[in-house]
C-alpha cells in the first residue's frame, strides 16, 4: 500500500513529532510505502523561502525527503485533476488546487491519502483517506 501524506500532516509531523503517527508509521508492513507528493514537497519549499529561518527549514526539509520519498507526476494525474476538478465544483464543492492535485495524485497511485484536514477531501469518490493523528 502506498500512503501519500498531505501538506498538513508533515507540517504537522515536523512541528509536533508526535508519538501516535511514529507507531502508526512503525506498525505498516514493510512493503508498504510512506511518501508525498510533488505538490506537498513544493508547497513545504515554499515555506522555506518565505521562512525567517531558511537556511535551517531547507536543511529540516531535505532530511525529510531522505526518510519520506516524493512522488513524482504521472500522465494519469492529470486527468484525475481535470475530472475531480470538474466533478466537485458541478457539486458546488469546490477544494483549494494544491489540495486538489494532492488527491487527484492520491487517487491516480490508488494510495491512501493521509490528511489531518480529512473534511477537504470528503467530498472525493474513491479516494481513501486516513487520519493518523487520531487513536485507532
Amino acid at each position: 500500500m502506498i500512503y501519500l501524506l498531505d501538506t498538513n500532516m508533515i507540517v504537522y509531523l515536523m512541528r509536533n513529532r508526535p508519538e501516535i503517527v511514529a507507531r502508526k508509521i512503525a506498525s505498516l508492513p514493510r512493503h508498504d510505502k510512506v511518501c508525498m507528493s510533488f505538490i506537498t514537497y513544493s508547497e513545504l519549499l515554499k515555506g522555506v523561502y518565505r521562512s525567517e529561518l531558511s537556511e535551517k527549514s531547507k536543511h529540516k526539509l531535505e532530511l525529510l525527503a531522505k526518510h519520506i520519498d516524493v512522488l513524482l507526476p504521472r500522465e494519469a494525474i492529470s486527468e484525475h485533476y481535470a475530472r475531480l476538478g470538474a466533478q466537485l465544483k458541478q457539486q458546488g464543492t469546490p477544494i483549494g488546487n494544491n489540495d486538489l492535485w494532492i488527491a487527484a495524485h492520491a487517487r491516480s497511485l490508488g494510495a491512501v491519502l493521509v490528511s489531518n484536514q480529512s473534511q477537504i477531501f470528503q467530498n472525493i469518490s474513491g479516494l481513501i483517506i486516513e487520519d493518523w493523528t487520531q487513536a485507532a
